[in-house]
């Protein structure tokens, strides 16, 4: 389910326009907040790369977004270590039984 976003394409040397043009004419606009949480889901969640050829800008919204994203995996996995944790302490200050 890898998919690329449009290479940034550099102006060679001597080129008029000293600016860095896009492949894709919508790739100037910057990613959409739907593309950055999908794109967090994708490396957060399943392992996946950062794209290559962000803008500065959407690499820092879509490191910030992943970034939230491990943060809460990394929170609930302690939370609930934490609740077995109290779950088997009362288990054994209870005979072995839960209530």
């Amino acid at each position: 389910m890898s998919r690329r976003l449009p290479q940034r394409i550099r102006p060679t040397a001597g080129s008029d326009d000293a600016s860095t043009t896009s492949a894709n004419p919508a790739a100037d606009a910057g990613l959409t907040d739907d593309q950055i949480q999908k794109w967090a889901d994708l490396i957060a969640e399943r392992g996946g790369e950062f794209p290559s050829g962000l803008a500065p800008s959407d690499q820092e919204r879509l490191v910030v977004a992943v970034r939230s994203r491990l943060r809460r995996r990394m929170i609930r996995h302690i939370a609930r270590a934490i609740a077995a944790n109290l779950r088997r302490e009362a288990a054994n200050r209870h005979g072995g039984r839960n209530r």
